[in-house]
């Protein structure tokens, strides 16, 4: 065969829709399948009925419930310190693995890997690369495939040498559990042939910083947004839709759980308690808080202005209209691999205030795209977002915003994946 549909590839993803790298990976496969790519899914959770999406067979209960209690044993003799961050225990998970290999090998020309924390361990990633003999491509949605099992390494570098000491585990063992797992990945997977995929150049600094992996082929791809849902549009008919004042400064604010820490959340509500001290009465008065996601509720109380909290929005026509209705998006995250809100925000024509990291330094370049705080400043932060709620705006700063995030839209990411798998298999 010949032309885009003799490329096969395989995505190997936690879910296919439960959590943002999720979505991410299922937004790519069915991209491709629409650009007549053969592609497939295998995942440990389903929620949608794609036919293109293979569930792994679960073990009979009895067989999920010995593995269950074998892994809590660890807990109850002190084994696993409990993380105080979100942690991959590399513990198996009540599955039958020959079911990993459902599509045929035939069919696959390379093996993309999504998130896969808490499904595959590291020895199943191997027996995965063992069973294809095809080229291994990981997306970083996080910092989990380079560390001993942290998502985010924040200011410990322990990945850059042997982890140990794990200050997510609470541990002061050279021989804890970052340790055993950071050991296991570089004898199973430090040779083999894996190229990683990162959304933002800080991500991309990872690869370069590891341990084991340093020296390992980097390709910058951003995750695909749809451009033609998330796009400018008429913010007074968005915010009647909302029910928020027409007059009012709207700012808005998402991440699925608002208040997990990395996600900067109290951050975020000092910068609004000192924008509130600073803007004149003419922005003060008018200042209106609109949040999507988890636990939005738990921030409102100590914002010293009025707002709503939408909950957690699975539907991308909804989280675009809260885009349009607002006069800046703010992104206090401390540490991401995107975040993709940021290039949707852009995309939709709205400004953003975000911290100096990720997505956002790549993205947020010149005043009519939005403005950076250096990391945890929220005074800088407050700063900005007064700068931005002070301004003007028009056709061409959208325009501006939404070429900026160009490199985001669904055609740009699939022609730099489809050239980054033809490389590989050519």
């Amino acid at each position: 065969m010949s032309g885009r549909d003799s490329l096969g590839v395989l995505h190997v993803s936690q879910s296919d829709l439960e959590g943002g790298a999720a979505k991410a990976a299922y937004s790519l496969h069915r991209a491709l399948l629409g650009e007549g790519i053969r592609s497939a899914m295998v995942v440990l959770r389903k929620v949608t009925e794609d036919p293109t999406v293979h569930l792994v067979s679960h073990e009979r209960p009895w067989a999920a419930r010995r593995r269950r209690l074998a892994a809590l044993a660890l807990f109850w003799r002190g084994s696993v310190p409990r993380a105080v961050s979100t942690f991959d225990y590399d513990a198996m998970q009540p599955f039958d693995e020959r079911t990993l290999f459902t599509v045929p090998r035939p069919e696959v020309d390379v093996v993309c890997v999504h998130r896969v924390t808490r499904f595959l361990t590291v020895r199943q990633l191997r027996h995965l690369y063992d069973h294809y003999r095809r080229p291994l491509v990981c997306v970083l949605h996080d910092q989990s495939p380079l560390t001993g099992g942290c998502s985010f390494s924040l200011t410990c570098d322990g990945f850059t040498r042997s982890c140990g000491r794990c200050p997510q585990l609470l541990s002061g063992d050279p021989l804890d559990l970052s340790r055993r797992t950071w050991t296991r990945k570089e004898r199973f997977l430090a040779a083999l042939p894996i190229i990683f995929v990162a959304q933002s150049q800080d991500a991309a600094s990872w690869v370069g910083r590891s341990s084991i992996f340093r020296g390992h082929r980097v390709e910058r791809i951003g995750n695909a947004v749809d451009d033609s849902v998330f796009r400018p549009a008429d913010g007074a008919g968005a915010r009647e839709r909302l029910r928020i004042p027409p007059d009012a400064k709207v700012i808005f604010m998402s991440a699925g759980d608002l208040v997990f820490p990395r996600k900067g959340g109290r951050y975020a509500v000092e910068a609004f308690g000192q924008l509130a001290e600073r803007a004149p009465p003419s922005i003060r008065d008018r200042l209106f808080l609109l949040l999507a996601g988890k636990n939005g509720e738990q921030l409102l109380p100590d914002v010293p202005f009025p707002g709503r909290t939408l909950g957690l929005l699975h539907d991308d026509l909804a989280l675009a209209l809260c885009y349009q209705a607002a006069d800046v998006f703010v992104s206090p995250s401390l540490a991401d691999s995107g975040p993709l809100t940021v290039a949707e925000s852009l995309l939709c024509g709205t400004p953003v205030a975000a911290f100096d990291m990720g997505a956002a330094a790549d993205l947020v370049r010149g005043p009519d795209v939005g403005r950076l705080a250096p990391l945890a400043d929220s005074s800088a932060l407050a700063e900005g977002l007064l700068e931005l709620l002070s301004g003007a705006d028009d056709d061409r700063a959208r325009h501006v915003r939404r070429s900026a995030a160009a490199a985001y839209t669904g055609p740009r990411v699939v022609d730099a994946y489809v050239a980054l798998f033809r490389s590989l298999t050519e």
